[in-house]
């Protein structure tokens, strides 16, 4: 296991995956979605565990990012253990493709990251942000959303219910369910609750609702996409 210290910004930009291993690591970031977070995107719930749910504007995305994580260390699942405050342009590696990112924040918690090596099935490998070792953490998962009229993106941000400190498990702290409340609720400002489908709802941005009327289909492909993505391809 790895704990890392925070980088440079010049250290923060690396290259995408493009290979056939890009699909491998979507498929483990989706998986990696539920671990210690609820299946399905609620801003209600037990006590302890939660998440919501957004589709924003790629405006109100940079706005939100900038106002609420400029003072956080974030970190992401990379090629090389990265830690480090955001980036002066923080979407730029959300434009392309389904990105996780874990926050801390000097009001809950001042411990570095750890991350675990994980090795794909070509003998490449990545550094995956260890999602339990700490004294606590946020977790942000972006998905840009192909074909809206403007560009947007479903947004999931979320804690989970123990982390591990030493040998303990621990509860989220009060100053961490303080941070995540303040920031769903400047995230919650002008939106609107719609049902994707049944059971199942999430928050969509009013004014993106006026200037890409065809937003709340876009996310429903969004979610069908993923799952067709995810299936195992039968032999021929």
């Amino acid at each position: 296991m790895h704990c890392a210290v925070s980088t440079t910004a010049s250290q923060r930009h690396l290259p995408l995956r493009a290979d056939c291993n890009h699909h491998v690591r979507v498929d483990l970031l989706m998986s990696r979605q539920v671990d210690g977070y609820k299946a399905h995107g609620s801003d209600e719930g037990e006590p302890g565990l939660a998440d919501i749910e957004l589709v924003l504007s790629e405006g109100r995305m940079h706005s939100f990012v900038q106002e609420r994580l400029s003072d956080c260390v974030i970190a992401k699942d990379d090629e090389l253990p990265f830690s480090g405050s955001p980036d002066s342009d923080p979407l730029e590696y959300m434009r392309h493709q389904l990105q996780q990112i874990f926050i801390k924040h000097p009001s809950f918690a001042t411990d570095d990251f750890c991350f675990k090596q994980h090795t794909y099935p070509d003998g490449t490998g990545i550094f995956l942000v260890d999602q339990f070792a700490g004294v606590g953490h946020l977790k942000m998962l972006t998905l840009p959303l192909r074909g809206a009229l403007e560009p947007a993106y479903r947004l999931t941000i979320g804690y989970q219910s123990f982390f591990v400190s030493g040998n303990e498990h621990i509860p989220p702290s009060p100053q961490l369910k303080k941070f995540y409340t303040t920031a769903i609720n400047a995230a919650k400002k002008r939106t609107q609750r719609l049902e994707i489908w049944t059971g199942r709802s999430m928050w969509f941005e009013s004014d993106l609702l006026k200037s890409a009327p065809n937003i709340l289909d876009i996310v429903r492909t969004s979610f069908l996409t993923r799952l067709t993505a995810a299936r195992p391809t039968e032999p021929h």
